[in-house]
């Protein structure tokens, strides 16, 4: 191999280093775009209205419930983007796995949490664990529940990029080492 194509094939690696590193964000940035579907999110599961100073704190309730099903939906499609990517692009796969589970893990958490703790809040009489924004702000198990996925994404990132394969000797090694 010639010393143009080592810098062809540097220049390329480059490339899909720097392309990896978009990659990582895409999801956060995904995410920033679909905010503005909330009011459909909204309507879909008409949700009655409330105002952001009531007690208990609906709005911030059924706001980060459709957030976490937003996010659902981002996840479920940089999965099927990790998939397709998977065998021919591998670390593509793997980024697109890692930082949807980062960026979008926390708030699927907390969506979850919000369904199970109380089922019926998509109706005007329902009843919340969270008499006060302040306790609903200070939950622990909704903090630790938006705080254990991005444990986990930091956890693949680092197990990805730990099982990189060595890079290949130079054929003049090659020749040296046999003879």
């Amino acid at each position: 191999m010639n010393t143009e194509q080592q810098k062809v094939l540097t220049f390329a690696e480059t490339i899909s280093e720097m392309l990896l590193g978009v990659l990582v964000f895409l999801p956060f940035y995904v995410d920033l775009l679909t905010r503005r579907f909330h009011p459909a999110i909204l309507q879909f599961f008409q949700f009655p209205y409330s105002d952001s100073g009531d007690d208990p704190p609906w709005h911030y309730i059924r706001d980060d419930f459709a957030t976490g099903i937003g996010a659902l939906g981002l996840l479920l499609f940089f999965f099927v983007l990790a998939s397709v990517c998977w065998k021919r692009y591998r670390r593509f796969g793997e980024v697109f796995v890692f930082s949807a589970i980062l960026w979008e893990g926390g708030h699927i958490i907390k969506a979850a949490i919000i369904y199970f703790s109380c089922p019926d809040f998509l109706y005007p009489t329902a009843a919340s664990p969270w008499p006060t924004f302040d306790s609903y702000f200070n939950d622990t198990a909704l903090s630790v529940g938006f705080w254990i996925p991005m444990g986990i994404g930091l956890g693949l990132a680092i197990n990805f990029g730990c099982r990189r394969k060595p890079a290949k000797p130079a054929e003049e090694d090659l020749t040296t080492k046999s003879a």
